[in-house]
C-alpha cells in the first residue's frame, strides 16, 4: 500500500519542494540516497537524510498497525498507540507558538476543548482551524473538511471570507519563497 507524503510529519516547505520535484508517496523514495534527494529537491544534505529518516521511521511504525481487540485480536501496548497517535496528523494554525504549545497543532481524530472568558476569541480560533483544515498537504496541512456549528449566533461569515483570502494570501508567499530558490 503506498502512503501519501502528506501524512508524514514533514516541515511545509520540505513538503512543497518533495512534491514540487514530482514525489508523491513514501514509496517512491526507498530506494532515494540523501545526496540524489538533495540535489534532485534542493535541499541540504542533512535536511534529506533527515527526511528520509523520518520517511522511513514511520512507515516502519505504521506496519502494521494493532487495532483494538475486536478488530484484530491483538492487543496494543501504551508505546504502540503513543506511536499510532503521532502519525494521526495535525491542523496547522500557521501561529508557530501555539503550533508548539499543542505538539504541531490541532490533533486529528482527538476532541479539544477550547474555553475561556467571554471575548478572548474562541469562536475565532475556530473559524481559523475550518480554514486551516483545509490547507493542502503539499504546504503542510491536512486538506480536510470543516462542520460549523454555531449554538450562539456568533458566527460570521465575512469573517471567514478574511480568513480564507488572508490564508490563500499567506500559502502563495510560501509556494511564491520556493519557486525563487
Amino acid at each position: 500500500m503506498q502512503r501519501d507524503l502528506g501524512s508524514f510529519p514533514l516541515s511545509p516547505g520540505v513538503r512543497v519542494k518533495l512534491v514540487s520535484a514530482g514525489f508523491q508517496t513514501a514509496e517512491e523514495l526507498l530506494e532515494v540516497k540523501p545526496s540524489e534527494l538533495s540535489k534532485e529537491v534542493g535541499i541540504s544534505k542533512e535536511q534529506a537524510l533527515e527526511t528520509l529518516q523520518i520517511i522511513r521511521r514511520e512507515r516502519l511504525t505504521n506496519i502494521p498497525r494493532c487495532a483494538g481487540p475486536s478488530e484484530s485480536g491483538k492487543q496494543c501496548t501504551a508505546l504502540e498507540l503513543l506511536e499510532q497517535e503521532h502519525t494521526q496528523g495535525f491542523i496547522i494554525t500557521f501561529c508557530s507558538a501555539l503550533d508548539n504549545i499543542l505538539g504541531g497543532g490541532i490533533p486529528l481524530t482527538k476532541t479539544t476543548e477550547i474555553c475561556g472568558a467571554p471575548g478572548v476569541g474562541k469562536t475565532q480560533l475556530c473559524m481559523q482551524l475550518a480554514v486551516d483544515v483545509q490547507i493542502p498537504e503539499c504546504f503542510g496541512g491536512v486538506a480536510g473538511e470543516a462542520v460549523f456549528i454555531d449554538t450562539e449566533g456568533s458566527f460570521m461569515v465575512d469573517r471567514v471570507v478574511d480568513l480564507a483570502t488572508a490564508c490563500i494570501q499567506h500559502l502563495q508567499l510560501i509556494a511564491g519563497t520556493h519557486k525563487e530558490k
